[in-house]
């Protein structure tokens, strides 16, 4: 980098990559807010459901919980790595 073009960029280059680890806290931070409570009454239900009319038994595993379990196994994959 000796040129001062390559320096501007450069510059340029670290505050974007500022701006999108903010922006990435952010959206992280707003959704974990939600996390605990939507998984505390997912948890809360039951996880086999008999339909009335058909008889039918279905698991009742919500996609949020599963969503989140996925979360956490990559940020803790990401974290050892």
């Amino acid at each position: 980098m000796e040129s001062q073009e390559a320096k501007d960029v450069y510059e340029h280059f670290e505050k974007m990559l500022e701006l999108i680890g903010g922006f990435e806290k952010q959206v992280y931070d707003e959704w974990t807010a939600g996390v605990d409570e939507a998984c505390s009454f997912n948890l809360n239900q039951p996880l086999i459901t008999r339909n009335e009319e058909s008889k039918l038994i279905a698991v009742n595993f919500d996609p949020q919980v599963n969503f989140v379990v996925s979360v956490y196994a990559c940020r803790k994959k990401a974290s050892v790595q």
